[in-house]
This record gives C-alpha cells, structure tokens and sequence, in this order.
C-alpha cells in the first residue's frame, strides 16, 4: 500500500510510458484485472477520454482473466478493451500455442520496412504510428485545420454522415461492393478531413493497418504506387487532399 501511495504522489515513467502506447498499439493484458490505481491515474492525465457517446478510437486491446465483475466489463469497453475469459494456461494452450513462427513474420516484416527506409524508398506512413504521443489543445472549434488529438479528444463531434461513410467503407472491405474505392467531396470548410480521419482511425483501432497520405507528405503518385507494391504494404490507403497530386490521379485511381 505505501509503494502504491508513493507511486501516486508522482509520475512514473512506466505507467506514463504505457499510457501513451495504449493510444497507438494493441495490448494483451493476463494476470491483472487493470484495476491498479496508478495506471488509471496515468491515463486520466493524459486526458485521452472523449465526450459520452463517442467511440473508443484506441487500438484494440485483450484482457484475459476468467473473472470479471459487469461493471469493470462496461467500463473497459470504453476503453477499447475487450474481455477474454480465460484462464492464463488454457489461454497459453488455445492461443499462445497456434501463433508459433509469428515472432518471425514480425520481424521480417520490420526488417523489410527498415530496408526500404535504408535504400530511401517511400515508405507510407501508418496511422498507427501517427496517433501516438500525448493529446495537444488546439484551434479546430476556431476554424483551424483538424489533427489526430482533435478526434481522439472528441473536439469533432460524431456525425450522422460519418457512420453512413463509415458503414460504405466496411462494406467495401468485407466485398458487398463493385470498387474498392470511395471518393469524398465537398466545398472548403464541410469536414471533409475530419471525416477522414475519423475512418482511418477506426479501422487502425480496429486492427487495419490504414496508410496515410496529406498534403505535408512528399510523395508522388508513381511512389505510391510503387510503395503499395511492397510487402507490408497498407490494406487501406486514406488520402487527404488527393487533387494536390495532379492531374494523373483520375487514371491511377
């Protein structure tokens, strides 16, 4: 108790190091009901709830415990934390054991992105990756250009018009369309950003790997196309701004 009330005098670095990957990766948590004080306590300083109603745009995490009381169960949900039950050696035995040869694929995987960053091909950045690191204030109820915190924070509120983009891009995932495509229009100022990030950070908290294209990336089309040749490339490509890259997107989409 005196080690758990010292750590709540102060900041720790793993618990604030945690808090913050908690915002961009997927964890699996066995051997703890996430009920330590000084964890939460990280997390609610770094203000990553948005407003009631709105949906948990973190990675999706695993909990894995044979017990869990319904109120501790609502309120990890709205965290993106989903509860397996299970006990530690029937899941080291039902899941563990299945994903031998995994820790390789991750690691060629990394080593064919580290190798395509060495030879100074383009590598599309991941919305994973983006996400991550402590919510900034910003001017976006003032009019300025939408960031990752002004989602994550609920600054943009959820439109009606953002499920319905939402539920036509899952369709198209899961096949129920004729064009892996969906192209966005409006006049200046309408959300149209907004709208896309949104779906690009859904899908990356549901475990899309969602790359992603604005107008501060240098990049061309002919590198995109390229880039999305790779292994490990993205299953969804989201493009902000795309009639910045001329006048051969038309053709290539």
């Amino acid at each position: 108790m005196t080690q758990y009330a010292e750590r709540l005098a102060r900041e720790e670095p793993i618990y604030t190091q945690l808090s913050a990957e908690l915002l961009s990766h997927p964890f699996v948590f066995v051997g703890t009901k996430l009920d330590e004080a000084p964890l939460w306590q990280h997390i609610q300083l770094r203000s990553t709830r948005g407003g009631s109603g709105l949906g948990e745009l973190r990675p999706k995490s695993f909990l894995v415990t044979p017990h869990l009381d319904k109120a501790r169960q609502v309120a990890l949900s709205q965290y993106n934390v989903e509860w397996i039950q299970m006990k530690t050696d029937q899941f080291t035995a039902d899941i563990l054991s299945k994903l031998e040869g995994t820790n390789q694929k991750g690691i060629h995987a990394i080593s064919v992105r580290s190798a395509a960053a060495t030879n100074n091909e383009l590598v599309i950045p991941e919305v994973s990756k983006l996400v991550g690191g402590q919510l900034i204030r910003t001017d976006f109820l003032l009019g300025s250009e939408p960031v990752w915190s002004d989602i994550q924070s609920g600054r943009a509120i959820l439109r009606e018009s953002d499920q319905d983009l939402f539920e036509k891009v899952k369709d198209l995932r899961n096949g129920k369309g004729a064009r892996g495509i969906v192209l966005l229009t409006g006049t200046a100022g309408s959300g149209k950003s907004t709208a896309l990030m949104r779906i690009a950070l859904r899908l990356s908290s549901a475990g899309v790997q969602v790359g992603w294209v604005d107008r501060e990336s240098e990049v061309s089309l002919r590198g995109i196309r390229h880039a999305l040749q790779n292994a490990g490339a993205p299953e969804v490509m989201a493009i902000d701004d795309a009639d910045l890259l001329g006048v051969d997107l038309g053709p290539t989409l």
